[in-house]
């Protein structure tokens, strides 16, 4: 009888895949919806926006009436009439419609994922794609009268954060997992996918348990997903995180637990767009940066195996040397290698015939002699090849050098000559025994080699250019969210609701955070590439005081520094790297004291090496190497805000550039950070006058 659905036909197929569509988007909804608490038709947790536009990105616009009858039953079987339920179907219809042709016509539509700047157009079009659902369903129960003109703001933003993230969470989800597999596998095992999996379970488990802020403690474990498990891995790893979250928030645990759900749903929801974003764009840098060191390893590979394919000639060559006159010469052909010897008294040079072609004569067409044989050395390379000769016959007798030949007809070959000096029983030279080495070919091989590696170090360089561009991409949806929000808080003040504002104005500083910790992981990934620039200390430091006037004058901080040095860092590297010391200084202060630190620095051979010296807090001397790794926290550091890279990034800065980082504290004693430079005038280095 063959598969019912391929009887059914290509309309019939389609019927089923749009009746799955409406279903599961039904479901999903009916799912959102009952978790909804500010108003019955508006969830801060919305999986059909991220399903919709997911099915429109896979199979095109064909597919919106499924859409819109699956969003019409959601709504009208929840609350509002039938009138309101087919406006918000509308609404959220068309938010997928313009989603998708947003992120087609921008951000290279399904295959968005593959690259960070694509990513990073997905999550801005998605944001505002999610404003026009968010405005028609508002506008639709204010005009039937199911919703007050004074919750009408919270409303729309609920409304609006659940559509946005759950395009951010669910569409790459289902996208990568609905595309096959591209690029080259990942490296990570099974075994090691089930101990990725517990990980994220126990410390998810562990982390949404706790009323503690240590949400973002899960980055690691999103590290490990991508770079070990590429995209699919990425997302997967954030799904699971995110359902972990949510169902510890649902239990009221956790950092997002507020007296409000639909406040803990606002901080939950944030936090999981920001976790997604940041394991999407990091695969895809991973994958990057994996496609340019696969393509020069396979220039390598196919350099090798073209040397060692010349070797094995070569030894099969002197072998058949060892055998036969006859076999010599066939062997100096297929390796391109011919013989001489001169006769220093006489001046007689006798070449083989492969020597003669090599030169570009017929075998024994010209009586060779020493000065014959420099005429055909190329100019540039004549007073070096004699000086060679000489010191050959000076010298303890053997030699070996590179010439370049000029042949008769003008082309130029390069060869590798090498030999020894005969010398008679008075100890005076009598003969040179020599032979010549047509290197042309593995010369141009050479060039060719550091051609690809400019390439693979212009590909590197625009790496580095592509983490500014995503620091700046990456802040567009960041910025979208925070205007939304401070429009909200405007929108509500003298509304007589101080909940609801103080709930914007915590979502405005969780956007800062994230802010923070998406500018300090992307200086955390291009800090380990040296710069060549000398920079004045003084001045970078007085930059970095400058960034952190407000703190000073919050703290009344006071630093004082001697006469520091110039130094090869980098301005910007040197910068940053005493903002976060200063910073961490700032921070980490003794309770009741007024914050001191002091900079100074002292020659120490080649480089020098700086001191920054606080009155602090201070740490557990155990506890000097924890203090540098990434998103490592000490115990003393929880109310202390911060996202863990600080440090990290100091010590990337430092030994980028050769020199070390090191610290020494005492709990109540202050704590003292030393790192070394190399001095400008010990390497060559570019000015940044």
């Amino acid at each position: 009888m063959g598969d019912p659905v391929r009887r059914l036909g290509g309309a019939g197929r389609q019927a089923m895949h749009l009746a799955g569509l409406t279903a599961l988007y039904f479901l999903a909804g009916k799912l959102g919806l009952g978790l909804a608490s500010i108003h019955a038709s508006a969830s801060a947790v919305w999986p059909p926006t991220g399903i919709a536009l997911a099915a429109t990105l896979l199979f095109g616009a064909r597919v919106w009436p499924a859409i819109l009858l699956g969003a019409f039953l959601v709504n009208v079987t929840t609350a509002g009439s039938v009138a309101t339920s087919a406006g918000i179907a509308a609404g959220n219809t068309l938010e997928a419609l313009i989603g998708m042709r947003l992120v087609n016509r921008f951000a290279d539509g399904a295959a968005a994922f593959q690259r960070p700047q694509s990513v990073l157009r997905f999550a801005l079009l998605a944001t505002i794609a999610a404003t026009v659902s968010a405005s028609v369903g508002v506008l639709t129960l204010f005009a039937g009268g199911y919703a007050e003109a004074a919750r009408v703001p919270i409303i729309w933003f609920t409304w609006w954060l659940g559509d946005a993230v759950g395009a951010l969470v669910f569409t790459p989800f289902i996208v990568i997992w609905s595309r096959p597999r591209e690029g080259a596998r990942p490296t990570g095992t099974p075994v090691e996918a089930i101990a990725l999996a517990i990980t994220i379970a126990v410390v998810s488990g562990f982390v949404f348990r706790q009323s503690e802020p240590i949400a973002y403690g899960v980055l690691p474990t999103l590290v490990w997903a991508a770079v070990r498990f590429g995209r699919r891995g990425a997302v997967t790893a954030a799904m699971m995180i995110a359902a972990i979250a949510l169902w510890g928030t649902l239990q009221n645990v956790g950092p997002f637990t507020t007296d409000l759900p639909n406040r803990s749903l606002v901080y939950l929801q944030t936090f999981l767009g920001a976790i997604m974003l940041t394991a999407l764009v990091m695969a895809a840098a991973i994958r990057e940066r994996e496609r340019a060191e696969g393509a020069l390893r396979r220039s390598y590979d196919e350099l090798e195996d073209q040397v060692r394919r010349r070797t094995a000639s070569l030894a099969e060559a002197v072998e058949d040397l060892e055998r036969s006159r006859s076999v010599l010469n066939e062997a100096q052909g297929v390796a391109h290698i011919g013989s001489w010897e001169w006769d220093v008294l006489a001046n007689r040079v006798s070449w083989s015939d492969e020597l003669y072609r090599i030169y570009g004569l017929e075998p024994g067409s010209v009586e060779m002699t020493y000065q014959g044989y420099i005429e055909r050395v190329h100019p540039d390379d004549r007073e070096q090849t004699a000086a060679s000769v000489r010191d050959a016959l000076e010298g303890e007798g053997e030699f070996e050098f590179e010439e370049r030949i000029v042949r008769p007809g003008g082309e130029i070959r390069v060869l590798q000559s090498k030999g020894y000096v005969v010398m008679d029983e008075s100890g005076l030279p009598r003969r040179m025994i020599g032979t010549c080495h047509d290197i042309t070919e593995r010369k141009q091989g050479e060039v060719e080699l550091e051609r690809r590696l400019e390439a693979l170090n212009r590909s590197n360089a625009e790496l580095s250019m592509l983490s500014y561009a995503a620091s700046h991409d990456l802040k567009e949806p960041l910025r979208t969210v925070a205007s939304n929000v401070q429009l909200i808080e405007q929108l509500l003040r003298g509304t007589a609701q101080p909940e609801i504002e103080r709930s914007a104005r915590f979502a405005v500083d969780g956007v800062r955070r994230m802010d923070e910790l998406i500018s300090d992981l992307l200086a955390f990934s291009t800090a380990d590439r040296p710069v060549n620039d000398a920079v004045e200390a003084e001045r970078a430091l007085a930059e970095a005081r400058e960034r952190l006037s407000a703190s000073i004058a919050e703290t009344g901080a006071r630093i004082e520094s001697g006469t520091l040095p110039r130094v090869v860092a980098g301005p910007a590297r040197l910068v940053t790297l005493f903002q976060n010391l200063l910073s961490n200084s700032i921070k980490y202060r003794y309770d009741g004291r007024q914050p001191e630190v002091r900079i100074s620095a002292e020659r120490d051979g080649e480089m020098w090496r700086f001191e920054v010296a606080d009155n602090g807090r201070g740490f557990d001397p155990q506890d000097a190497e924890r203090v540098f790794v990434i998103f490592e926290r000490l115990d003393a550091d929880p109310g202390v805000q911060g996202t863990g890279l600080g440090l990290a990034i100091c010590r990337r800065i430092v030994e980028a550039q050769g020199g070390r980082i090191w610290a020494e504290s005492e709990p109540g004693r202050g704590s003292v950070f030393r790192f070394t430079l190399p001095a400008a005038d010990s390497a060559p280095a570019r000015t940044d006058a």
